[in-house]
């Protein structure tokens, strides 16, 4: 839907705005929130490796670990 309204000509709409105008900020608006996202992935994939790397001996290391790898995953595909 989205290529649809991005083919279709310019007009004007409520705001002064062209509609790829308008498109242009919605998709420059979801491309910061992907990149505030994988940032805030970063920064907790960093926590829990610090995490880690306190507590090794505890028992709950392995779920860390799991955590940390779902957490890398998640960081690397978005």
């Amino acid at each position: 839907m989205l290529l649809r309204e991005c083919a279709r000509p310019a007009h004007r709409v409520e705001g002064g705005l062209h509609r790829d105008q308008h498109i242009a900020v919605v998709l420059d608006d979801l491309e910061l929130l992907i990149k505030l996202r994988a940032d805030a992935i970063g920064w907790l994939c960093s926590a829990l490796e610090a995490e880690q790397a306190e507590h090794v001996m505890r028992p709950h290391c392995d779920a860390l670990a799991v955590d940390l790898l779902l957490v890398r995953h998640l960081y690397i595909i978005s």
